[in-house]
């Protein structure tokens, strides 16, 4: 295990796509340093973080039911992002339904439909 020269981010760590060995030096920091590989790299990674991150805030507040009253008379039935985002090791997505989704996202995107 090895470690980014520039900011010493654990390198190829599973959980960060933005700490993808670069030749010693992880992907974020080479995108801020200007390579234009990584920059388009960089722009995939955060496209796909933003699809997840809105995918789990829909999920979350689907997931909100009230219990009753009192002081907070909800509960909440969801997974953490973590799990709800979890991949298999081809890259897709454990859950099928955000595979379709993942995939319509990125089609509305090619198609100028999204802009996120």
């Amino acid at each position: 295990m090895s470690n980014c020269h520039i900011c010493g981010c654990i390198l190829d760590n599973p959980k960060d796509p933005t700490s993808r060995d670069c030749g010693g030096d992880c992907l974020k920091c080479m995108a801020d340093s200007g390579d234009p590989d990584c920059i388009r790299s960089m722009s995939k990674v955060l496209v796909q973080k933003s699809f997840e991150d809105l995918a789990f805030g829909q999920r979350f507040l689907m997931g909100i039911k009230r219990t009753g009253t009192g002081q907070f008379p909800f509960s909440v039935d969801c997974p953490t992002q973590e799990d709800f985002v979890s991949k298999r090791a081809d890259g897709h997505y454990v859950d099928e339904t955000l595979n379709a989704m993942w995939w319509a996202w990125q089609e509305g995107r090619k198609n100028g439909g999204l802009d996120y």
